[in-house]
């Protein structure tokens, strides 16, 4: 990174800002710039564009150097490249040096810009103004000013000093604001400063403003602007500018404050299936988020606990749930940084069913698999036909396995009579992971039906009442398996779209394929047959009926 560090003073006295409400205003008038497309400007001083020499001040050499580079019959067109230890003599930034460049800073004087102290009475002036290089071809540039502030007895909230980034061909247009278009940066009072951290930072002294990529951009304009309450007031502002560098390898916002990071949910041990129902009452919450954070845990009932986060960032914590569901509330504090994030967490007390009716939704939400119709790699997400006949196959074994324990129904299908004592539980689970590890057979999908099963046989001591719940839950699985194995689900039928009216066809904008033609042949699982509520035909096409409803 090569710092720039020219710098001189800027010092002035108060005029309006346009945008806070004061008692007294007073309208700003700017000297427009001709617009120019980004130009090499390494031969402008990019701390203060005036400062020729550069030695921080604005003087009667600077001009002195321009005409003389002029007087040596130099070309005027200015090389690509300034060598290190050449002055600045592109104060317009256009490429040349010229009379315009020496003009430039002869008004700059007269205007008092290299003045110690600066009336207030023409704040149009340049002295309140400073034309700095922005736009570089990757990361960040960093520019920063030394501020002396000053205010007068009895000043008030609405004095300050405000500093503004704009666009030097209209200086109405900010580069940058703190969120409100064409307001200030940087706003100084008696009492603080208001700006943007994710781009300024301020230490009482140095302010240091960081600069994103403009596009088509080589140019800013720092307008530095005094408002007052009285318009006697002798506040005294002496801004002084510092460097101006660049770093590549800096991303943007460069000051923005990274998020704590917080990540929550139950223990593997509480909840193997990660779907946050859970079947005992005991949970552990737990989660990591930034060394020594201090994490509490607020809601559902709990007395608020609070912890530090050991050396790795991890925390634990230990609850009871009652049956239902429960919202938790989980806040991480960086002391520190006085960074704080929080995240919610819902869990829900219930049994068997609930468990696998929510693992099997999360399944069938991340299912996916590519066809190459209409176009190649076209993902596909659960086909929702498919995914009623699976989720009723899954519960229809879950309701039998039940039946068999508790024999209060008459059996949907598979008529099976438990030994007295088997669980209920497992039996339930059993049958549930037996048809959906067939339904469903990716790898992460297992993983996610044995840990749901996992967690029922958890709930239950060993001994004959889970072994027998296990194979009851088994046996119905098989049954409910056969009974769908031929249901016409895994038929193929070749759908051959119609062009006659009144026939379906693929439609704009995506051309899909028609989805699963062989449905109307799928074996129904309460109906004898699919005909047996079916709706009559529309009305012949040709027909008065048709024509009066289309003409509705």
């Amino acid at each position: 990174m090569m710092p720039d560090t020219h710098m001189r003073n800027h010092s002035f006295i108060s005029d309006r800002h346009r945008l806070r409400p004061r008692k007294q205003q007073r309208v700003l008038t700017y000297e427009l710039l001709d617009p120019r497309l980004l130009l090499n400007v390494d031969w402008r001083n990019p701390v203060d564009a005036l400062d020729v020499k550069p030695d921080s001040a604005i003087v009667a050499d600077d001009v002195l150097r321009i005409i003389n580079r002029i007087n040596a019959g130099v070309e005027t067109n200015l090389p690509a490249l300034r060598p290190a230890d050449s002055d600045f003599y592109d104060v317009n930034g256009d490429q040349e040096v010229t009379a315009q460049d020496a003009l430039d800073v002869i008004n700059a004087i007269d205007d008092g810009v290299a003045a110690d102290r600066v009336a207030d009475t023409a704040p149009d002036h340049r002295r309140n103004r400073i034309t700095l290089t922005v736009g570089q071809p990757q990361g960040v540039r960093t520019y920063r000013l030394k501020i002396d502030a000053n205010f007068a007895a009895g000043a008030t909230q609405s004095d300050g000093l405000d500093i503004y980034l704009s666009d030097p061909t209209n200086p109405g247009l900010t580069l940058l604001d703190q969120g409100q278009p064409g307001g200030p940066l940087f706003q100084l009072s008696p009492t603080g400063a208001s700006f943007s951290t994710d781009y300024v930072q301020w230490d009482g002294e140095i302010l240091t403003i960081a600069l994103p990529q403009f596009i088509n951009r080589d140019t800013g304009l720092l307008r530095l602007q005094s408002v007052q309450d009285d318009e006697n007031a002798n506040h005294r502002f002496v801004v002084t500018p510092l460097s101006n560098t660049t770093d590549p390898a800096v991303a943007w916002p460069p000051f923005a404050t990274p998020t704590l990071p917080l990540t929550v949910h139950l223990s593997p041990a509480t909840d193997p299936n990660g779907n946050n129902v859970v079947l005992l009452p005991d949970i552990t919450i737990e989660g990591q988020t930034s060394p020594g954070a201090s994490v509490a845990l607020n809601g559902a009932g709990q007395g608020a606990q609070t912890i530090t986060a050991d050396a790795t960032g991890r925390y634990q914590f230990s609850a009871s749930v009652t049956l239902g569901t429960h919202d938790f509330e989980i806040i991480a504090t960086d002391t520190a940084t006085s960074r704080q994030k929080t995240v919610p967490l819902t869990v829900k007390h219930g049994d068997v069913v609930l468990d696998w009716n929510a693992t099997m939704l999360n399944v069938v939400r991340d299912w996916n698999t590519l066809s190459n119709d209409p176009y190649t790699n076209r993902v596909v997400l659960s086909p929702p036909p498919a995914v009623a006949r699976n989720l009723a196959m899954v519960h229809a074994a879950i309701f039998d396995a039940v039946n068999a324990v508790e024999r209060t129904y008459q059996p949907y299908q598979v008529d099976v009579t438990a030994p007295a004592g088997t669980s209920v539980t497992v039996a339930a689970a059993a049958a549930a992971q037996r048809v959906a590890s067939k339904l469903y057979t990716k790898i992460d999908e297992l993983a996610k039906f044995n840990a749901s099963l996992t967690e029922a046989l958890n709930s239950v001591p060993d001994g004959p009442a889970k072994e027998q719940g296990l194979a009851v839950g088994q046996q119905v699985g098989d049954g409910i398996l056969a009974w769908r194995t031929g249901d016409g689900a895994a038929a193929t039928v070749t759908y051959v779209p119609g062009s006659d009216p009144g026939e379906w066809q693929r439609t704009f904008p995506d051309y899909f394929p028609p989805l699963l033609p062989q449905w109307p042949g799928v074996k129904p699982f309460a109906m004898p047959t699919t005909a047996q509520f079916r709706a009559p035909p529309p009305p012949a096409l040709d027909s008065a009926e048709y024509a009066a409803e289309l003409n509705l």
